[in-house]
């Protein structure tokens, strides 16, 4: 098994980082790299976690993670407050000039992050901000209410169509020839066929836009994610690593989203995209057997059938695990938007 997948379900050490003078995380090793890699940390940014030895904020390169650090200079600390110039008290002069003036003006000019993107629920202003790095970079929160009801109403009507196409198996005669008969009906069903096909269409693409929206929310909260929000989409592409990849990004917005039973919502959401591939294999395998457009044996035609009845299982449970994830990230939003 992948190894991001396996050390995931094991969960490594979790750290809390000082960033922009506020608590965030927790981050797991993974990515605080990320964040030192963006320039959101350093080597002298202050890290806690419940598993130190010590219940003081420590400097990064003196804690667990200063193998991260390993080998970069390490800055002298900041001179003390007697021997320091007065500075600019400005407002400009506290925001890193590195961004345009324009991105400035933004962020000293609104009260809270810019919504952008489609949805009918506004994002609440008390929605716990990130770095104005990681604002700038993405754009601001996306409203992603509307999403999230489109799925929750449409996953449970798609998993009684796929509720269907399991009970064929077991309506009426258990006949391999009566089975293949009720199997071929239904799938040269038009209307069946159509409806089944729409409704899933509009899941796959409202599951990856849904994915994207809730990986780029996390980026502007908490800072860069080891999956980024267009790789929260195109990684299912990708072929071997949409093995694992999906698993990470649901991880992501788990860990960065649900507020309770943590553990049990990594499950459900590891369980999803593991059902649904397998899913995607049985029903390839059936078709194979089925429509290989050779003469079709009662042992072929029983193994095809089994194969077909096996996708319809895991169609189901991947459905269900789906459904309870995202209700677990919405109230992870309730709670946190309270």
């Amino acid at each position: 098994m992948p190894r991001s997948v396996m050390e995931s379900g094991l969960e490594s050490q979790l750290w809390f980082a000082v960033i922009s003078e506020e608590k965030k995380g927790p981050f797991s090793e993974e990515q605080i790299s990320t964040l030192l890699n963006a320039g959101s940390l350093n080597e002298r940014s202050l890290v806690w976690s419940k598993d130190a030895s010590t219940d003081e904020w420590i400097p990064l390169y003196k804690s667990g993670l200063k193998h991260l650090v390993s080998g970069a200079e390490v800055a002298p600390p900041p001179l003390p407050p007697s021997l320091t110039k007065p500075q600019d008290s400005s407002p400009i002069s506290v925001i890193s000039p590195i961004y345009p003036n324009e991105t400035q003006q933004k962020f000293m000019n609104q009260s809270g992050p810019e919504l952008t993107d489609w949805g009918t629920a506004p994002v609440s202003s008390d929605f716990p901000s990130s770095n104005p790095l990681a604002q700038a970079q993405s754009g601001g929160l996306v409203r992603n209410d509307f999403l999230t009801k489109v799925l929750l109403w449409i996953i449970p009507p798609l998993t009684i169509l796929s509720g269907k196409t399991v009970m064929v198996h077991f309506n009426g005669s258990s006949d391999i020839q009566a089975r293949y008969d009720r199997f071929i009906a239904l799938n040269q069903n038009e209307a069946f066929t159509i409806v089944f096909g729409v409704a899933a269409l509009v899941w796959i693409i409202a599951t990856l836009w849904w994915m994207r929206n809730e990986t780029k929310n996390l980026t502007v909260r908490l800072g860069p994610q080891s999956i980024t929000p267009a790789g929260s989409i195109y990684w299912f592409f990708v072929p071997i690593l949409n093995i694992w990849k999906p698993i990470e990004a649901i991880r992501n917005i788990i860990r960065g989203s649900v507020t309770s039973q943590v553990d049990r919502a990594l499950m459900l959401g590891t369980a999803w995209w593991i059902t649904a591939l397998l899913s995607i294999v049985c029903y390839g395998i059936s078709t194979s057997i089925l429509d290989s457009g050779q003469q079709l044996t009662t042992v072929t035609a029983q193994s095809g059938l089994n194969w077909d009845l096996a996708g319809g299982v895991f169609d189901i449970i991947s459905s269900v695990t789906l459904f309870f994830t995202i209700s677990a990230v919405q109230s992870g939003h309730k709670t946190r938007d309270q």
